[in-house]
């Protein structure tokens, strides 16, 4: 069941949602790190962290196998995929409970894979994730 980006909070996080909204801002895209491989300069053991925030942050301080600090980002081994930020606006007015129009709520979406690059500002779109 669709519902308007308004009606939507913190109380859903972690629920499926499917919303339609107005595109307001598409930001580039950029490679989103999926899994990373890392090498210990020391022990020369070679292990991968899989990155399950969807973000660029996952970083290995030390070595899984013999505890040296001393690890090697490798760059060129590690799994992408292209990721892009959307900003959404719900499509029609919003009008509180009082009878007054407000200004449209906005929420940001990020997009993966075939999805990227695939809308421009204005498009109307459909959502359906988690939030």
């Amino acid at each position: 069941m669709n519902i308007m980006i308004n009606n939507i909070s913190a109380e859903q996080i972690g629920e499926m949602l499917e919303f339609e909204g107005k595109i307001i801002v598409v930001n580039h895209s950029s490679p989103l790190i999926v899994k990373g491989l890392y090498k210990c300069l020391d022990c020369m053991a070679n292990y991968e962290i899989i990155n399950n925030k969807l973000d660029n942050t996952i970083k290995s301080e030390i070595c899984m196998d013999c505890g040296s600090n001393n690890i090697k980002f490798i760059s060129n081994q590690s799994k992408y995929i292209d990721s892009q930020e959307i900003i959404l606006e719900d499509i029609d007015d919003f009008v509180d409970k009082y009878g007054r129009k407000r200004s449209p709520k906005t929420i940001k979406c990020i997009v993966y894979g075939k999805d990227v690059n695939q809308h421009v500002k204005n498009d109307i779109v459909n959502i359906k994730g988690i939030l």
